[in-house]
């Protein structure tokens, strides 16, 4: 895992070096990226299902997905950066979310007394 992410770190690096000489593209290249990455972290979030078990945050990142979209088109830089990092956090928060909630979801399925640790046979109840 480190191994990709130190690759793609690299390849950024030699990507951002490369496109300083073209002025405002870099710019441009970096918001990209910063949607990029949001829009896989949401993609993410949606293959456990965060869109139905953390509703809230995810409907909000993908908002912001689309809004910094929106403000690249107007070239807006830096609205595109913060908005993507946002829907990123987002993003993370909602997988975050969604497996709590399914987590929960499970312990009251099975009830009192049922493995959960409480109750007369769980002992915490006393």
């Amino acid at each position: 895992m480190q191994a990709v992410f130190h690759r793609s770190v690299a390849w950024l690096a030699a990507a951002l070096i490369g496109l300083s000489a073209c002025g405002g593209s870099a710019v441009s290249f970096i918001a990209s990226t910063a949607i990029e990455r949001a829009e896989v972290e949401l993609l993410d979030a949606r293959r456990i299902k965060a869109d139905k078990d953390a509703p809230y945050q995810y409907t909000k990142a993908d908002l912001y997905v689309k809004m910094a979209k929106e403000r690249l088109g107007y070239a807006d830089y830096q609205a595109v950066q913060q908005y993507a990092e946002d829907a990123l956090k987002l993003a993370t928060e909602a997988k975050k979310v969604a497996r709590e909630s399914r987590r929960l979801k499970k312990l009251r399925e099975a009830g009192p007394g049922q493995g959960s640790g409480w109750g007369p046979s769980g002992g915490k109840g006393r």
